[in-house]
């Protein structure tokens, strides 16, 4: 039996899709160090590129490419997880 698939969850499998394009599209487009500690990155994977202004708060920047940076998975844990400061409203 086949499981139905929800609209919202067929929504986000379209978002990723089309993020993962953006990310591919970066990695081909820049060095592949960490813009951090400039650490070589081997393989790309979903936690090597980072949104500068978080997509959970401002959407319109989810896919602009100038709001993405590629950066080792520690400089992204550390970031992610230990930002101290409040994002300012951009709109």
């Amino acid at each position: 039996m086949l499981r139905k698939i929800s609209k919202k969850k067929l929504q986000r499998i379209k978002e990723w899709k089309t993020e993962k394009a953006v990310f591919e599209k970066i990695r081909n487009n820049r060095e592949h160090n960490c813009c951090v500690c400039n650490k070589y990155i081997y393989e790309a994977k979903a936690h090597n590129f980072d949104h500068i202004i978080p997509k959970s708060r401002w959407e319109q920047y989810r896919l602009d490419e100038n709001n993405i940076q590629i950066v080792c998975f520690a400089c992204h844990f550390e970031k992610t997880n230990c930002l101290k400061y409040k994002w300012i409203n951009l709109d």
